[in-house]
């Protein structure tokens, strides 16, 4: 009982089994092997990082759009002056009654 493998099926479609063993291929291992060690990281990850990661997803996320309405207040406001400096330039221009 030194190995304690067991024999799982796995239903995939034929793209992803034909990049899994082309994956397998390459690092000269066996497909079962691969997929043994790919869903190991994948594992380890979800434990080890999910949680960091959507916090940092999150807050980029509301800074991005912090920044998107600060980009659109100062658009508005910014038209908003050139409209009133229109204006003011309109009063103080020279009057054209001819």
């Amino acid at each position: 009982m030194a190995d304690e493998k067991m024999r799982k099926r796995l239903t995939i479609d034929r793209e992803l089994n034909e990049k899994v063993k082309s994956k397998a291929k390459q690092r000269n291992i066996s497909s079962d092997l691969f997929i043994e060690e790919a869903i190991s990281f994948y594992i380890e990850y979800e434990q080890n990082h999910t949680h960091d990661d959507n916090i940092y997803t999150k807050r980029i996320n509301e800074l991005t759009k912090e920044i998107e309405l600060m980009r659109h207040e100062y658009a508005t406001l910014n038209q908003a002056l050139i409209s009133r400096l229109d204006t003011i330039l309109e009063y103080q221009g020279p009057t054209n009654y001819l």
